[in-house]
């Protein structure tokens, strides 16, 4: 599969993994694997297929395999699985921050702003552009002050 993926087939190299998967269907990094080249070719519904029974394999869940379901429920444009996913995955790991950045993004695009400004919390300590992101979520704070 992956010498396929070298050579620029990725839908023979996408069969070869789908081949391996049915071979080791207990194999959680083969399962996130396929999970992967799924969304990768955008097959949405193969990969939300995937990825959920990826999650309920033996082992415990990480950080990374709920954020890839709920990278499948957003591109599928299934928001609130999405959202529930993600916090998930916020859960097991609030120090990822292109995590927190996406989750706070996702917030501020439907206005969930006392949301927005906790995910912002979270994620101001650990970037390197703070001034941008303190002004960002003082405005937020300002909105909320003006709202009660």
């Amino acid at each position: 599969a992956r010498q396929q993926e070298m050579e620029g087939n990725d839908a023979v190299a996408l069969s070869y993994y789908q081949i391996a998967y049915e071979y080791d269907p207990e194999s959680r990094d083969l399962c996130f694997l396929l999970t992967d080249k799924l969304k990768a070719a955008g097959k949405m519904e193969s990969a939300l297929v995937t990825g959920m029974r990826c999650l309920v394999l033996k082992g415990k869940p990480d950080s990374r395999e709920f954020q890839a379901v709920a990278e499948i429920h957003l591109r599928k444009g299934d928001v609130p699985s999405a959202l529930a996913y993600y916090n998930k995955a916020v859960e097991l790991d609030d120090t990822d921050k292109d995590l927190l950045y996406t989750l706070a993004t996702l917030y501020e695009s439907l206005k969930e702003i006392p949301k927005h400004v906790a995910v912002m919390e979270k994620l101001l300590p650990r970037i390197e552009y703070l001034v941008r992101c303190v002004g960002h979520t003082t405005q937020y704070y300002d909105v909320g002050m003006n709202l009660v």
